[in-house]
């Protein structure tokens, strides 16, 4: 009879100390989710930002070369404007030296 009542009291105590270790486990566990989810965090937030950067980065190199495409336009036109004058000079001439 001693001997079932100490066998008892035996699995009693494994299955507290059993459950002792699952519950270190499981806070063991939490604790890692959390440190997991904040570094996690962390790295989508570096991420997000260097998108952004790498965007912004496409931006001023799309408005460089869209100002460089402007200012050669504006180049050609001039120079479209000085070679229509230079023709309208030479028939003007021709038309004075005709009459």
């Amino acid at each position: 009879m001693m001997k079932l009542e100490d066998e008892r009291e035996s699995h009693i105590l494994q299955n507290a100390e059993i459950k002792e270790e699952l519950t270190q486990h499981e806070e063991l566990m939490e604790m890692m989710e959390k440190r997991f989810d904040e570094q996690h965090a962390k790295v989508m937030s570096k991420r997000d930002y260097e998108r952004e950067y790498e965007f912004r980065q496409q931006i001023a190199n799309d408005f460089e070369i869209c100002e460089r495409t402007k200012k050669e336009i504006e180049l050609k036109m001039e120079l479209m404007d000085k070679e229509r004058d230079k023709q309208s000079n030479t028939i003007q001439e021709y038309d004075l030296k005709k009459i």
